[in-house]
């Protein structure tokens, strides 16, 4: 049988058509699933509610509508390299997203990130079970190596779910607060060599990464116990 690569498979799974998704391997929370998001009014004004409560943990600070995240999501259908998850339960609760993009093939890597739980009734620890999930599916099924995500350094709840999941920090950078023609905040990164500026607000980000062998030896470890 042939192997399907990294594109067949996100594309497979973005497929109006496809019913796959993650069942989370927890009896905890048996009744929830991850499935690749819908390009639908429902699902985007969800994701806009979580952002616009949630915007201030994103390097651009924005409060989409659901048609805005609609046009976001259409654009999103056609990238390969990008695939967002909704984390779904019994009776249709939308308990959160997370997602794996900006995917390099040759480097068998992936960004982890755009994680936000929603409002809806489910178990506390969903959103860890959750990222395992999906983090070994895409050491699994992508044959991903390393994973890497960017939080800033004072989002300390976001960093705890991640020190948990086994993300360890390889790097602090410094980001620079712009405001662009559109009048909306985002953070750039910006170079110790560049001239700081006292006019300008900077925040400290960590670079945390994850690869493949740390995290099966965490899994390994926990069934051992």
């Amino acid at each position: 049988m042939m192997k399907l690569s990294i594109e067949d498979i996100i594309g497979k799974l973005k497929d109006p058509q496809s019913k796959e998704h993650l069942i989370l391997d927890d009896p905890m929370v048996d009744r929830f699933y991850l499935r690749p998001v819908n390009i639908n009014i429902v699902d985007a004004g969800k994701m806009a509610e979580w952002r616009r409560e949630a915007f201030e943990s994103f390097f651009t600070w924005v409060k989409p509508t659901g048609s805005n995240l609609l046009e976001w999501l259409k654009r999103y259908e056609s990238d390969m390299g990008d695939i967002i998850f909704i984390l779904n339960g019994e009776d249709s609760v939308f308990a959160g997203q997370m997602s794996i993009y900006n995917i390099n093939y040759d480097k068998k890597s992936a960004e982890f990130g755009r994680v936000m739980r929603g409002y809806g009734k489910a178990p506390k620890g969903i959103m860890t079970i959750a990222a395992k999930r999906l983090l070994g599916w895409a050491y699994q099924d992508l044959k991903l190596e390393y994973i890497y995500l960017h939080v800033f350094a004072n989002s300390k709840k976001a960093i705890s779910l991640y020190v948990r999941l086994g993300f360890k920090v390889e790097e602090t950078l410094l980001y620079k607060k712009i405001l662009n023609d559109e009048k909306v905040v985002r953070w750039v990164g910006f170079s110790e060599q560049d001239h700081l500026s006292n006019d300008s607000e900077y925040r400290k980000i960590y670079k945390m990464k994850l690869d493949k062998k740390l995290f099966a030896n965490m899994q390994n470890e926990k069934r051992e116990r």
